[in-house]
């Protein structure tokens, strides 16, 4: 009978610890990814990023400068004086909320391209309207001549393409299916092994020591999907712009994946040393007895 139990236990271990990275993975995508409250509020710290402000400067700059259309004599002031509007936008209380709004929209086509096909490319972008009428506006308060029926061409910039996320897209889709099951299937397995094991303290071990390399299996995949987004992206601000929402996004688990793995040292090294203490104990009483 112990026999079975033990096999019983073994193998529910074994399935707890084979859901643990996609139950942590499953709860970030769920918590963090799909929800459009978090994921812009996620991202909204980069506002603060250099490279986000320098790439919304450019972008904004070059799209201003193309709808007012200077002459060539005057063409160096307006760059100027639209680059100074910029730069006061991006300084202004009003740019971080503008920020949240551009990626509020852009979450819109996250999920579009996730939810894509195989080699269907959905662009995710993040609009840069609310940018551009902000700069107009300021312009038009400088006293610099722009129309109010000035017309500014798309401005926005591509954070990846669904392409991009070919290789990661089937994973997330299974991922995101499960959802909060898989955690839930975990977290019941561990505990009827443990219910039914006639060596508890050993199974704890066991689990514990079996959960640290499979999160850090999990810990390869992220820097391995980072690394796939670093290669196929193209290089320059756009690639690095990317990148700053991936890790921006991606921190949330890492921080779930180090709470696992303390949590699993402190189960195991408690295991470890309680037992120790007992027996220790035990004997300091079987000598005291036997003296007397």
């Amino acid at each position: 009978m112990n026999v079975l139990r033990r096999l019983l236990s073994v193998l529910l271990v074994l399935g707890a610890v084979a859901l643990l990275p996609v139950a942590l993975a499953g709860s970030w995508l769920d918590r963090t990814v799909t929800d459009t409250d978090t994921y812009v509020a996620t991202v909204a710290p980069l506002a603060d990023e250099q490279t986000v402000q320098d790439s919304v400067r450019v972008r904004t700059q070059a799209a201003v400068v193309s709808a007012l259309d200077p002459s060539e004599r005057r063409r160096a002031q307006v760059e100027d004086a639209v680059g100074a509007a910029v730069r006061a936008v991006l300084a202004s209380p009003e740019w971080p909320d503008l920020w949240r709004a551009a990626n509020r929209a852009a979450h819109e086509t996250l999920m579009d391209a996730l939810e894509a096909g195989a080699g269907e490319p959905v662009p995710v972008r993040v609009d840069l309207a609310g940018v551009v009428r902000a700069t107009l506006d300021l312009l038009r308060e400088r006293g610099v001549p722009v129309g109010r029926g000035a017309q500014v061409g798309a401005v926005e910039f591509e954070v990846a393409d669904s392409s991009d996320l070919d290789r990661a897209r089937s994973t997330i889709q299974r991922v995101d299916e499960v959802g909060v099951w898989v955690p839930v299937a975990a977290a019941a397995a561990l505990a009827v092994a443990l219910l039914v094991s006639p060596l508890r303290r050993r199974t704890t071990v066991v689990a514990a020591v079996l959960a640290l390399p499979a999160l850090g299996m999990l810990a390869l995949g992220m820097l391995g999907a980072r690394s796939v987004l670093e290669a196929v992206a193209d290089p320059g601000e756009q690639r690095e712009l990317g990148l700053a929402v991936w890790d921006a996004l991606v921190a949330d688990l890492w921080r779930d994946v180090a709470i696992a793995a303390g949590v699993a040292l402190a189960v195991l090294l408690l295991a470890l040393l309680l037992p120790r203490r007992a027996r220790r104990s035990a004997q300091a009483q079987t000598g005291a007895i036997s003296r007397l």
